[in-house]
């Protein structure tokens, strides 16, 4: 897996920016870096001393990383991992805990009725499984979008949001009907 980030200069006066390529091993924890001049011809033989010095500067300023992913069609799905440091010495991952996914987030509009002023319930559900404090956070409201459901939405002041024991994710289906009968009690 390669993540790509852009390392822009603050400098207006600076013609060239470049890029910074973060690859990472899928079976161990280990990772290596490569330097680009632009969008696809990287440095094969020779990274500037100075454009290290700026990578070192960048990965202090960062302090943690995590790794997001988001559901690119139908934007109601993430997840996170906890957070890790990268080991630019051993060239590996270094975290407190154990590596893996600690946040996951599911998003899900249903149709109550369309004469309605606000036609949709969303549900938001938010996993947490840290060690610390494995649990669900449940937020629902009526809505007059579907797209309220997005991760990326904010809440209205309206929502109500309840914690409660974790709350596993099986199916679309199973899982709305589970929350829809967690709500009837709210």
């Amino acid at each position: 897996m390669i993540v790509v980030f852009p390392l822009l200069s603050m400098n207006k006066k600076q013609c060239k920016n470049y890029n910074i390529g973060y690859s990472f091993g899928l079976d161990d924890n280990s990772f290596y870096i490569e330097f680009y001049k632009d969008e696809r011809q990287k440095f094969e033989d020779h990274v500037p001393t100075f454009l290290i010095d700026k990578f070192k500067a960048f990965n202090k300023n960062l302090k943690g990383y995590h790794f997001y992913r988001p559901c690119r069609s139908c934007k109601s799905y993430y997840y996170a991992s906890n957070e890790f440091d990268l080991d630019l010495k051993r060239c590996n991952i270094s975290c407190e805990e154990e590596f893996g996914v600690t946040e996951e987030y599911f998003g899900f509009a249903q149709t109550t009725s369309l004469d309605n002023e606000r036609p949709y319930r969303i549900y938001k559900l938010l996993n947490n499984y840290l060690p610390s404090k494995n649990c669900s956070h449940l937020t629902f409201l009526d809505s007059t979008s579907p797209y309220d459901a997005h991760a990326n939405w904010t809440l209205p002041l309206d929502a109500r949001s309840t914690e409660l024991s974790l709350i596993p994710f099986i199916n679309c289906e199973d899982t709305l009907n589970r929350l829809k009968n967690l709500v009837v009690f709210s």
